[in-house]
């Protein structure tokens, strides 16, 4: 349609689905009558359908649509309960102005308007409002209102030489560099480089306000067992002998574009709080901004960085302490790690890029460079494992520093740069970190994928992309793979996150060649074993999994695959024995921010600044405190239902046999609902393309083995939850380590693993058996297995008896007996223990199958507790798939949603140093293991989480056990710090006071030259008033500007009454023209000629004036010192005025 324009495929693409978009509106925007008559059909059809309740079922009746999110898929938590106490909007009003304003903004930020249009916006709703009304209309008030003043701090440099430009009038900017092409001349929007720095303990308070519940709680049990809150360079990083709270900050920064016309490119600087738990740590609310950096060339460290570093660095060294319900909690900063992609690490630390010779950040590598390939490659063979040591690579750093400025010449010295203001904060290699979602997501999974695409059939990989299309994954991930494999280039992070941790092996079965599969199977359980690890042997056996990748990759495609990406790999194992899972420290909630901030840009000028502000408005009117909320179940079902017919006589039975005291009384549910995460029911979900109801089990707490079903509804009896649910068994015969082709050196473990990971299972009670023609049947494929379609159905089985139709019947009845089981005994046996449900990630294999599936027969169920629902973590997405035409499930587990498992961090050889600090650490607090002595075996199975929030009033309370004995010392300890900080006050205000006695001899100095320049201009008749100095008894003599203002100040006229000269109209920038009323009100004209000048201070009605002129404008006395000199001399030349008057007159009549 668009080929003769010569737009690429992806613009094509894009505006046909643009297109589909409208016409789907048009419809939905039809005339009402065609609605109506569309919903009554469907409600006919949905009347007349069958009850049988199974989704493949409903499926062929309704086509299942995408599912849209409602208040229980919602993830903000938070509640808005801060008082207000703002006066009504307008006479009669029952929202108040503090409400109405803030219903606004939010509006404004809803839509994405920007500061013009937002203001044009409340001056509209102002006018159409009664008249006088409070709403405010210009920022500044809105600021004013609630409290706040601006957080963050705007500085220009000059493109051309990295100087600060000097502001101009009008906002325009000018280079201050004499040498620069770009001085004596205005300066254009992309000659500039705006730079913003947050105030980061006041958006950290912010921040720390709103989830000080989840801070201060009982909220360990929502860090899983993979976090980075549970591993040792947490524990290292935190510890303090000061006993302070703690808030530990991962960093963030990378690039992104904006105006693509001048090119400028947005450079954001982020930072999460992992004393948060997972979820709630990465919401786009908690995510804190430390820095923007706009303009069309990279950002220079050094500039870039600067004041961010001075505040990071000052909460470091010094703490902080905030006030938050009236308690105050005293906290240091901690940084944990430093996350970027391979070029923004390398330009932000100053280290040679990926693509040279020593760009590993971890060890000591060397690339090779390859000439025929004219690339740097990282071969196996050639590796050196010796891990970098920051004080050599601090000293390293320097050195260049100083050879660079004293030389003039870049030089390079194992690819350090120079010395970045990063190394003050972070400890190099340790906390300089690779993230999975450029590593991997988006950079070795869509390499591999080309690869593939070059060297497979296009058939295959249609298959692939049919497979991928048609899955069926929960409510929460919001993935469709709409693009094929040959267009892997527009896959986003996030379809790449799923294809290497949930479902690249299973569709992958059969449509590439074996050689390729079995190497990809054993770097995609490498990947999920660290994404959330469960133990160190899961970390070790991935670390051997990801060398026997690396060292087979060159022979299984070529050399050129061995880039410094496939070498980064090497170092993930040692990532996550320090930092924990690769999901808890990736760059995807990030990544999203970036995307959000881009969006608060309008226009070309100042667009650090716009975002800035824009930030600033979400911290006032999103403050919303978060609470963590009880489990609890939603959507109440009817046990008579049309949708539960299938299921009703087993449920009944299984209640009349286990709680026939509560038949009465039970309640059903579709939906049950964790504190983050929503599980869904098989009568739920039957509308809708997903699958939120497969999920995986244990017998109990302490049982290994896992179990999946799929969850039918909820009950609710005797205020608990239990789940009634189809149980799956294990296709023993069939593993997905036997649909694959592996190496026969392959560990043994790896393939247990594997098994484990991607378990095959299958509903047993719902297999059945059909009786066809030989003819009718295709060919069967490699591992046996048949597909056919029945009934309007894709069956998938295996052949299990072949001649004549009698004895085939005869073979399937004996079968079916065999294969039938009772209900109730599987109820017995699932009652008698307390299940633990887990969620389950699981994918239908088109090419393997039990035997077929009669859709109308009822599976066998199970009633299993459901106390406490192991959470599903958002970062594995916790893909799972339920193709309604087949029923071989496989389990792509999600290694976070089981229970926690202690985790003991494996003493490598590259973690030596950090052994030794934690051994002296451990050292040093040998009271408080004193004091957990009794309870040390139940600490030591369970790993330390995220530090809480203590207030600084409970730290020496005699009621906390933890320091009763070590009260005395820590007493002491402060009170030397206070001693410190008293005698470095003491210093500064010596010093002070000493300045202070200077600038007053210089003002002194001053106000002599004004009096003889004042004595020169009155030798020309020219009078000049000066200001003269405060004197020490001004403010005790002058008792009027001390007293609050008057509402009301009245001067009696003669025999008309008094006059409230408050009341008289005045222009606020002409203030001496009302001084001139009043002076008229209060002095006769024969009074003010009369008066002498040295007199006239003294007189009642001239302190009456300048009281009024005080009280309404509502001068201070610092405003008064300045401006009532002004006044004063107005007075005395409106009486020379007049005496002169009085004069001329009288020369005139005279005359």
């Amino acid at each position: 349609m668009y080929s003769h324009i010569g737009y690429s495929r992806k613009v094509i693409r894009q505006r046909l689905r643009r297109q589909q978009q409208q016409q789907t509106m048009r419809r939905m925007l039809s005339p009402i009558d065609s609605q109506s008559d569309n919903s009554m059909q469907f409600d006919e059809q949905l009347t007349a359908a069958t009850t049988s309740t199974t989704t493949s079922s409903f499926s062929q009746l309704h086509e299942p649509i995408d599912y849209q999110a409602d208040e229980h898929d919602n993830i903000n938590i938070g509640i808005n309960d801060f008082p207000d106490e703002s006066p009504p909007l307008f006479s009669g009003s029952s929202i108040t102005t503090a409400a109405a304003t803030n219903r606004i903004m939010k509006f404004s930020l809803y839509a994405n308007l920007d500061k013009l249009k937002s203001k044009k916006l409340l001056q509209l709703i102002k006018s159409l409002l009664p008249s006088p009304n409070h709403l405010l209309t210009s920022h500044k008030q809105i600021l004013k209102q609630c409290g706040r003043t601006t957080m963050f701090t705007a500085q220009h440099y000059c493109v051309h030489c990295s100087d600060i430009a000097s502001s101009l009038k009008l906002g325009g900017k000018m280079c201050s560099s004499i040498n620069c092409i770009g001085s004596q001349r205005t300066l254009q929007t992309h000659e500039l480089t705006e730079v913003v720095t947050v105030n980061i303990r006041s958006r950290l308070e912010s921040i720390l306000s709103c989830n000080i519940e989840v801070l201060t709680g009982k909220t360990n049990h929502l860090f899983p067992s993979g976090d980075i809150s549970r591993f040792k360079y947490y524990r290292l990083n935190t510890m303090n002998k000061e006993n302070d709270n703690v808030i530990s900050l991962i960093l963030h920064a990378d690039g992104a574009p904006l105006i693509r016309s001048t090119k400028q490119s947005l450079w954001p600087c982020y930072a999460s709080i992992i004393e948060l738990p997972p979820p709630i740590r990465e919401y786009k609310s908690n995510i804190l901004t430390l820095a923007l950096w706009a303009s069309r060339k990279k950002p220079d460290p050094d500039i870039f960085l600067d004041f961010m570093m001075h505040q990071l660095r000052a909460l470091i060294e010094r703490g902080t302490s905030i006030f938050i319900d009236h308690i105050e909690y005293r906290f240091l900063i901690r940084i944990q790690c430093f996350i970027a992609d391979l070029p923004a690490k390398a330009l932000l630390l100053k280290t040679i890029n990926f693509n040279g010779r020593n760009a590993c950040t971890y060890c000591l590598s060397p690339g090779q460079y390859n000439n025929n390939l004219r690339t740097m490659l990282y071969p196996y063979t050639l590796n050196n494992y010796q891990t970098r040591n920051h004080d050599d690579f601090v000293r390293a750093a320097k050195r260049v520093a100083t050879d660079a400025k004293t030389n003039g010449k870049q030089v390079f010295i194992n690819g350090i740069k120079g010395y970045s203001p990063l190394l003050d904060i972070l400890h190099y290699p340790f906390s300089i970190i690779y993230d999975y979602m450029h590593l991997i997501c988006i950079g070795h999974v869509p390499t591999l994928i080309r690869r593939w695409r070059q060297s497979e059939n296009k058939a295959d990989l249609a298959l692939v992309d049919k497979k991928l299309e048609e899955l069926h994954l929960p409510h929460n991930c919001s993935i469709k793979f709409k693009h094929p494999l040959a267009n892997v280039d527009d896959w986003k992070a996030k379809h790449g996150r799923i294809f290497v941790l949930q479902v690249g092996i299973p569709v992958l079965v059969d449509a590439i060649r074996p050689l390729y599969l079995a190497h990809f199977s054993i770097y995609s359980v490498a990947i999920i074993l660290l994404h959330s690890p469960k133990n160190t042997d899961e970390i070790e056996l991935a670390d051997k999994l990801l060398h026997y990748y690396c060292l087979n990759a060159s022979r299984v495609y070529d050399e050129s695959i061995e880039l410094y990406s496939l070498h980064s790999h090497l170092h993930l194992a040692s990532q996550v024995r320090l930092h924990g899972g690769l999901c808890f420290h990736s760059a995807f909630a990030f990544e999203s921010c970036i995307r959000y901030t881009q969006k608060r840009a309008h226009g070309t000028r100042n667009l650090a600044s716009q975002i800035s502000y824009w930030h600033e408005m979400e911290a006032i009117f999103n403050d919303q405190r978060t609470t963590i909320r009880k489990p609890m179940c939603i959507d109440e079902l009817q046990l008579n239902n049309k949708h539960m017919d299938a299921f009703r006589h087993p449920l009944l039975t299984l209640l009349q046999k286990q709680f026939p005291s509560f038949i009465d009384s039970v309640k059903l549910y579709k939906r049950y609902k964790t504190e983050f995460l929503t599980y869904h029911s098989m009568i739920y979900d039957m509308f809708y393309n997903c699958n939120s109801y497969t999920v995986s089990y244990r017998q109990s707490n302490n049982d290994t083995s896992i179990m999946y079903g799929n969850i039918v509804c909820y009950l609710e009896m005797s205020n608990k939850i239990f789940v009634f649910l189809q149980s799956y068994e294990s296709a023993n015969n069939l593993t997905m380590a036997s649909c694959l082709q592996l190496p026969s050196d392959i560990n043994t473990l790896f393939i247990k693993k594997l098994n484990e990971i991607f378990s095959m299972q299958v509903l047993t009670e719902d297999n059945s058996y059909i009786v066809a023609k030989k003819s009718q049947l295709p060919a069967p494929d490699k591992s046996g297995l048949v597909k056919m379609r029945f009934q309007k159905q894709m069956m998938v089985g295996m052949i299990i008896r072949d001649g004549s139709r009698e004895e085939c019947d005869r073979s399937g009845r004996g079968l079916e007996l065999a294969i039938r089981t009772d209900a109730e005994s599987e109820t017995e046996f699932t009652l008698s223990t307390q299940n633990k449900v887990e969620p389950h990630n699981g994918d239908s294999n088109s090419s393997s199958t039990a035997k077929l599936v009669k859709p109308t027969t009822t599976n066998s169920s199970a009633l299993s507790s459901i106390s406490e629902l192991v959470d599903r973590n958002d970062k594995t997405f916790d893909a799972q798939k339920s193709n309604i035409e087949k029923e071989i499930i496989l389990d792509v587990q999600d290694m976070s949603s089981i229970s926690n498992v202690p985790m003991v961090s494996s003493d490598s050889d590259d973690f030596d140093i950090i052994d030794a600090m934690l051994d002296e650490l451990q050292q040093t607090n040998q009271s408080k293991k004193q004091i957990c002595r009794k309870k040390r075996k139940k600490s030591s199975e369970v790993n330390p989480t995220a530090k809480r929030l203590i207030p600084t009033s409970n730290i020496l309370s005699d009621d906390n056990p933890t320091t009763a004995k070590s009260t005395t010392n820590e007493i002491c300890t402060i009170l030397k710090r206070i001693e410190n900080t008293c005698q470095a006050n003491k210093i500064q205000l010596e010093q002070l006071v000493v300045e202070q006695k200077r600038v007053s001899n210089i003002m002194r100095l001053m106000f002599d030259n004004q009096k003889r320049i004042q004595k020169s201009f009155a030798k020309v008749q020219i009078h000049v008033p000066l200001i003269d100095l405060p004197c020490e008894g001004d403010e005790a003599n002058d008792n009027s500007i001390s007293d609050p203002f008057r509402k009301s100040l009245e001067w009696r006229v003669g025999t008309s009454g008094p006059v409230d000269v408050l009341l008289l109209p005045s222009d606020p920038t002409n203030k001496t023209r009302y001084a001139t009323k009043v002076l008229n009100i209060v002095f006769p004209r024969e009074d003010l000629e009369n008066i002498e000048p040295h007199q006239i201070t003294a007189d009642e009605r001239y302190l009456f004036v300048k009281e009024a002129v005080r009280s309404k404008f509502k001068l201070d006395a610092a405003q008064m010192s300045l401006q009532w000199p002004i006044f004063h001399e107005a007075i005395m030349q409106k009486r020379r005025n007049n005496r002169r008057d009085n004069r001329e007159s009288a020369k005139q009549s005279s005359t």
